[in-house]
């Protein structure tokens, strides 16, 4: 749980001044961003508007029900719960730190934030009712107390991400960014339509997205960073498993670039030129060393090499991997084809990764090498 603050609204209303805000724009554009905050989330990979909205959250807290405080000692050290009482007394160490605690119904609780801003204790009058949210633990004396809770009092209560530790940058500090971001995308009237995360930035194609039931880019990012206060049960379980829509949109999209980024390689290595190894040439000898196996190919077999002979006797480089169980028949496959290219008067390089194997295929091709 971030450093504990006063009371303060968790999510910017407006877009303000960044209404034009691009998720290509740099992060330095975003209020809080100063250039210390900058550089330590250019260390982790962080750079752009669109870099730091895709920072999926590492869990979620439930903020919408408050947990009695009398009720407590049943739950499990650790968990995040919402507290709800009055202030009936505020210790202030100065330089050390500030501990409140808090009545609700005769049970009560101690909040303690260490290293306490001065003025923090001002956000807790004696009397007053307040909300504080964090993980619950149990003091020596087996008091239920919080740790750097945050305030929650004037927050609206909802869905609250917690994100993955960036060393110099807090939890809080990330989420009124990420929440200035998404606000930033948004029209004057607080539309939930982002165009500049839903429409121009977005790699996946529509009809892609439309068939696979998967939402917009900047739907995805409202849905990890801030669910709906109204999110089912089965919703937020399935969002703390990393298995809803947004989390499948966000894995399709890595998979979707890695396989343009790979066809887009194939085709710049499809694009230089290669020696052709003719087919025709050497379908006597080919055929001359099948008839000298000791076995006859398989149809899988078959139309590998087939294959394969027309990929070598193509003026393209020829770009093919060639799969099958262990006992298939890879080898002869490959014995084939380098009968291909010897016959088009070309050498061929058989590579093993242990000297055992090397020693096992020198033996198996020797019995049917040789002049065909």
């Amino acid at each position: 749980m971030a450093r504990g603050e006063g009371v303060r609204d968790q999510r910017p209303a407006g877009a303000g001044a960044g209404a034009a805000l691009q998720a290509r724009d740099p992060v330095a554009r975003l209020p809080g961003a100063g250039p210390k905050t900058v550089a330590r989330l250019a260390a982790a990979g962080i750079v752009t508007v669109g870099d730091l909205l895709a920072l999926a959250p590492r869990g979620y807290d439930d903020l919408r029900a408050a947990t009695p405080v009398a009720a407590l000692p049943q739950l499990s050290p650790g968990q995040v719960v919402v507290v709800r009482g009055v202030v009936r007394r505020v210790h202030v160490f100065p330089r050390r730190f500030l501990d409140v605690t808090v009545d609700d119904g005769g049970a009560t609780l101690r909040a303690r934030w260490f290293r306490a801003p001065g003025g923090m204790a001002r956000a807790f009058p004696k009397g007053e009712s307040v909300a504080l949210a964090g993980a619950l633990r149990f003091g020596a004396d087996g008091r239920p107390e919080l740790i750097h809770p945050l305030n929650v009092t004037a927050a609206p209560p909802g869905i609250r991400a917690r994100y993955p530790l960036i060393d110099g940058v807090g939890g809080r500090v990330l989420e009124k960014m990420i929440a200035a971001a998404l606000a930033a995308g948004a029209d004057t009237a607080g539309a939930a339509d982002i165009d500049y995360v839903d429409d121009i930035d977005d790699v996946l194609p529509a009809g892609l997205r439309a068939r696979c039931a998967l939402p917009g880019r900047g739907q995805t990012w409202r849905a990890l960073h801030l669910p709906d206060a109204g999110i089912s049960a089965e919703a937020l379980a399935a969002l703390r498993a990393g298995r809803s829509p947004a989390h499948r949109r966000l894995a399709l999209e890595e998979l979707f670039i890695l396989q343009v980024g790979f066809r887009a390689r194939r085709a710049s290595a499809g694009a230089r030129p290669a020696r052709p190894c003719n087919a025709v040439d050497g379908a006597e000898l080919l055929a001359a060393a099948r008839a000298r196996l000791p076995f006859a190919l398989t149809a899988g077999q078959a139309n590998a090499v087939t294959a394969i002979a027309a990929d070598l006797a193509s003026p393209r480089p020829m770009q093919r991997l060639l799969c099958g169980d262990v006992g298939s028949g890879k080898t002869v496959v490959a014995l084939l084809a380098a009968v291909a290219v010897a016959a088009a008067g070309g050498q061929t390089l058989l590579m093993a990764p242990t000297e055992v194997l090397a020693e096992q295929h020198r033996r198996t091709l020797a019995a049917v090498g040789g002049p065909f």
